[in-house]
């Protein structure tokens, strides 16, 4: 049964990215967050929407506004409603805009004429949710989105910033599509809303579109290749999903999302996490007295200038390290190569512990590979340096000395 009280609230991205951006850009963030303090009329909207759309006025069509009134009171919110058909030739949309508390629907193509009344409600609560989005927490994730986006088009940016832009994007959606069910209570309504909008069909059976989402991930892992919006059979198993376990289905929903590639997909939250990581692992496999010798300490303040091995064990970090590392192979095996051999004179003692940690890492292939040809060694030799027991080498167990 679906459940109504669930919280609509951003999602893990939408947080961590304008986290990120707050702290690692306060000028430009205070800049947006004046702009969007100042009184906007909306009058230059207003008129663009006359001169490229027709209004919709209210007293012509009573259903259409009925609808948009109970998609607000769904979302809680008070916004002034106003809708308009476009006059472009472009395929089935809608879209919004939203200056001082009014939000202005735009449909394009004939949407109007192909949804039932229940869809029609759940494409005004998809739009109506980005209103909401922006609303929330005095509009950080507005100022997020509109600063990652500046950063985008400025002539400095890097493929980290279009990734970020891009994966925020395709969140926005993920929680708009949220929004709509909020407003429906019914996913199968909500489903068939979102197959109309993208194929144009008269008719369509939500359930039946479910079980087809349901075939495409049996068949394996999928990562969305969308560019604005993920795909519709992502869109409607990412929903169905967190209908029946809520935030739950966030870590399932990520990996639809963000997938498990590499370096050619980091955006600046991912860049966070793996510094992270990184962090989290040198505090582990730095822990035994031993190995703490004046260049491997100097080595690792060179990564983090504040490094202190960890007081105690990280009983979570094998599972996220795993996930991580199978992302960034070449990248953990140059750290773990690096610590192994920075200080010659704990050379295959500090190997020995790399290797274990390969394995924690469930990457142990791939750093023989690398380590063997880096080292100019025989793959036999490197592993002879293997720990015998399970464990750490010398007795090490999880990092400490026994």
């Amino acid at each position: 049964m679906d459940d109504l009280t669930r919280e609509l609230a951003p999602t893990p991205y939408h947080v961590a990215l304008s986290e990120y951006l707050r702290r690692a850009e306060p000028e430009l963030w205070r800049w947006f967050e004046d702009l969007n303090s100042r009184s906007d009329s909306g009058e230059a909207l207003r008129l663009e929407l006359l001169k490229t759309t027709c209004r919709l006025d209210r007293a012509d069509y009573t259903a259409l506004y009925e609808a948009a009134d109970a998609a607000l009171l769904a979302l809680g919110l008070d916004a002034e409603v106003f809708c308009y058909q476009s006059t472009s030739t472009g395929g089935l949309n809608a879209s919004i805009a939203c200056p001082a508390g009014e939000a202005h629907i735009v449909f394009t193509g004939n949407l109007l004429g192909l949804l039932s009344p229940e869809e029609l409600r759940a494409v005004l609560g998809h739009e109506l949710a980005h209103y909401l989005l922006w609303r929330e927490q005095n509009g950080v994730f507005k100022i997020a989105d509109q600063l990652i986006h500046a950063a985008v088009n400025d002539f400095r940016s890097e493929p980290v910033h279009e990734q970020s832009a891009r994966l925020l994007q395709l969140y926005t959606e993920i929680y708009a599509d949220r929004g709509a069910w909020r407003v429906t209570a019914d996913l199968p309504t909500t489903v068939a809303a979102l197959v109309k909008v993208a194929t144009g069909l008269p008719e369509i059976n939500g359930n039946s579109y479910l079980r087809q989402a349901e075939d495409i991930f049996a068949k394996g892992p999928v990562q969305s290749q969308g560019l604005s919006h993920p795909e519709t059979y992502v869109r409607a198993r990412a929903l169905a999903i967190w209908v029946e376990r809520g935030e739950d289905a966030e870590s399932d929903i990520q990996a639809m999302i963000e997938g498990t590639n590499g370096w050619e997909t980091l955006d600046v939250v991912g860049q966070v996490r793996l510094t992270q990581m990184t962090r989290r692992m040198l505090g582990q496999m730095l822990r035994p007295e031993w190995i703490q010798t004046p260049a491997v300490l100097a080595h690792a303040k060179t990564f983090f200038p504040d490094f202190s091995v960890s007081a105690s064990d990280d009983p979570d970090l094998d599972a996220t390290l795993r996930q991580t590392a199978s992302k960034f192979p070449d990248y953990f095996s140059a750290v773990l190569l690096d610590f192994a051999t920075v200080d010659p004179d704990i050379r295959d003692r500090a190997l020995s512990v790399a290797l274990e940690w390969s394995d924690r890492c469930e990457m142990a292939k791939a750093f023989e590979k690398f380590a063997a040809k880096e080292l100019d060694l025989k793959l036999r030799d490197l592993k002879k340096l293997r720990p015998k027991t399970t464990g750490s080498p010398d007795g090490i167990q999880n990092g400490t000395e026994s």
